[in-house]
């Protein structure tokens, strides 16, 4: 008999918890997640709680699962509900590893965008670079289908053509669509268009669509400031570029790039960790 588990938090890592639990002999009955714009909806076709269900009855689940970034508050908030900490599982990245096709199959969706995105930028002579978990995979020689999504990192003043290459590639590829969101650019003292761009396998629900994040870079007054992230460098790493193999093909990465890895990561970047807070 499957054993029944809970699992905390819908974003990627619990998505994939979700699909590996079917073959690790585990049946998962619900998520629980703080985010109150997900409750009582369905994620992959099962329902998200709050976590204050747990504190009601605790015998209708064998386990409950936490995996991603914010583990220790999970932990916390579950040994606050008085949780038995034999029912609290951790599920690191080689716990949360694809079956080997489904792996392959997203492998090959994010290179072949990828080729697409590098000949779209060359076309409309947009610079851009790897950036923060995409140029840590690469610089360590990783698979980039072992991450959430691509990180490119580009100039702001470039931000209409990326949007008309997004357009573009959505008109004439199958399965790509792009969303919208907004930054907040210190420096500009403004909010800023952000754009990501997914890959999708139409209904194949066995593994993320390919995503592709836009960071933006500000430079102004000699500061240089990656929206994504809300960091101000003094250093300008972007002003020149180096290119670094992935598979078939060579992507720009900034100048010093180890050196932008330490001020990012920590010093312990080459470090393969199973659990996520210096991915």
């Amino acid at each position: 008999m499957k054993k029944k588990i809970v699992i905390f938090g819908v974003g990627y890592y619990g998505r994939n918890a979700f699909r590996v639990s079917k073959y690790k002999n585990y049946k998962t009955i619900f998520f629980v997640d703080n985010n109150f714009k997900y409750l009582k909806k369905k994620i992959m076709g099962t329902k998200v709680y709050s976590p204050k269900v747990l504190k009601k009855d605790h015998r209708n689940f064998n386990y409950i699962i936490l995996t991603g970034r914010h583990i220790d508050e999970m932990r916390s908030q579950l040994l606050e509900f008085k949780i038995d900490k034999k029912k609290i599982l951790t599920w690191g990245k080689k716990d949360l590893k694809l079956k080997k096709k489904y792996f392959i199959q997203r492998s090959k969706d994010i290179y072949n965008s990828l080729k697409k995105l590098v000949s779209y930028f060359k076309k409309y002579k947009i610079n851009f670079w790897l950036d923060h978990g995409s140029l840590l995979f690469v610089t360590r020689k990783q698979d980039l289908a072992d991450t959430y999504d691509v990180d490119l990192i580009l100039n702001v003043k470039d931000l209409s053509k990326l949007e008309r290459i997004c357009k573009q590639i959505c008109n004439k590829y199958k399965n790509y669509y792009y969303k919208t969101q907004l930054y907040h650019s210190y420096l500009l003292k403004k909010k800023i268009k952000k754009i990501v761009l997914f890959k999708t396998s139409g209904k194949n629900k066995n593994y993320e669509p390919a995503i592709f994040e836009f960071n933006l870079l500000v430079n102004k007054n000699k500061k240089f400031e990656n929206l994504a992230k809300n960091k101000i460098f003094s250093k300008n790493f972007w002003k020149k570029k180096i290119f670094l193999k992935y598979k078939e093909i060579f992507l720009p990465v900034p100048f010093c790039h180890t050196k932008y890895l330490n001020i990012v990561y920590g010093d312990n970047w080459k470090t393969k960790l199973n659990f996520y807070k210096n991915s």
